[in-house]
Parts: structure tokens; sequence; C-alpha cells
């Protein structure tokens, strides 16, 4: 009986150890199990690059880089026959449209001279872009689709407001600012050698009669 109780008594001591030793166990492979499934859900989730939206930013790039005029329209509930006219006008004055995604415009432009432009990049917008700066081209051709407007952009690397590309519409064309400029300073040259003239035979007519004072008193 007395080993039947001692045993009974160790059984008592042991059993509850084994038993908090088991469930420590239990705990640790689920925990390490946990760590394990985090960092599969981890490589499992990670982002990689998608090659299409990099081969559109670079293309967003190039016609910021490479056009001197870049302007930002808004456009509203334009059907297809509208947006074909519209492209078919504009490409006879070699003036190009082309929408891009805005949330692929603003990553492309966010670490570049463009930046200042992002906020315009919000609505439903399209981008017109042409070689030369032919803005009065383009918002003569805006004119006749009243479902589009311009926000802004870039022209002769200026960044501008609507504003600032409506007054630089106004400007006459450049050859025209070319040939005021040399008829102004052709002006210029004329009057200064006009006056040279004038100064010189005044030096001359003077010289002349003090040489003669000089003779008459001799």
């Amino acid at each position: 009986m007395a080993a039947a109780m001692l045993g009974n008594r160790t059984n008592s001591v042991l059993l509850p150890f084994l038993d908090s030793i088991t469930k420590l166990k239990f705990i640790r492979n689920h925990s390490n199990m946990a760590l394990r499934c985090k960092s599969g859900r981890n490589k499992l989730y990670k982002v990689k690059p998608n090659i299409r939206k990099l081969m559109k930013a670079d293309e967003i790039r190039h016609v910021f880089e490479t056009n001197n005029m870049v302007i930002v329209c808004q456009f509203s509930d334009m059907n297809t026959a509208e947006w074909e006219d519209l492209r078919y006008t504009l490409r006879k004055d070699e003036i190009g449209v082309k929408m891009f995604p805005n949330k692929i415009t603003c990553k492309a432009l966010e670490n570049t001279k463009y930046r200042e432009i992002l906020p315009l990049f919000l609505a439903a917008t399209v981008v017109t872009y042409s070689r030369e700066a032919k803005v009065k081209t383009l918002l003569t051709e805006l004119k006749k689709q009243p479902k589009m407007g311009i926000l802004g952009g870039k022209v002769d690397e200026k960044l501008l407001s609507r504003k600032g590309v409506v007054d630089y519409a106004k400007l006459p064309p450049l050859t025209e600012q070319y040939g005021q400029l040399l008829q102004v300073v052709t002006e210029h040259s004329r009057r200064l050698t006009t006056l040279l003239e004038q100064n010189q035979m005044n030096l001359i007519a003077n010289l002349t009669q003090y040489v003669n004072k000089d003779e008459v008193k001799s």
C-alpha cells in the first residue's frame, strides 16, 4: 500500500510537469509555424516591377523631354467619333494626342523638373504635344470642341498655368518677333550712325572756321 501511495504522489507531481512541458513545446512549434507563415506571406505579396507600367512611364517622360510644347487638357463625355475627329484635326498640324493613366504619370514625373504640374493630373486628362510650340493652333482647334479645355503645361521649357498658356498664344510668331527685334536694332544703329556723322561734320566745320581765323590774322 505504501508503494501505491508513493506512486500516486509521484504521478501527481510528474504528470502536471510533463503536461506543462508538452504544452510549451506545442506553443513553440505553433509560434515557429506562424513565423514561417508570416515570412511566406511577405514573400508571396512582394510587389514585382510591372514591365508595362515601366514602359508607359518611360513613354511619358519621353513625351515631356522631346517636345517643346506639352499641354494637359481635361475632357468629359467625349465619344469615339469626337476623339477620332480631334486626333485627325490635330495630326494635320503635327500635334499629337495621348491619354496616360494619372497615377503612372505622377509616378513618372515626380522626380523630374515637371513635378510642379502633377496637380493637373487629377481628373480625366489627356496630353497634347508637338515639337514646335503651336499653342495658338492648338487653342484654335480646341475652341471647336467644347468638351475639352486646357489646364496648363510646359512651353519652351517653362511651366505655365492655363492663363499662361492663353497669354503665350497671344504673342506674335517667333519669326515676327525676330523681325521686330531686328527693326529696333537697325533703327538704333541708324540713329547712332547719323549722330556720329553729324558730330563729325560739326567738328570739321569748327576746325575749318578756326583755321580760317588764323589765316586772316596772319
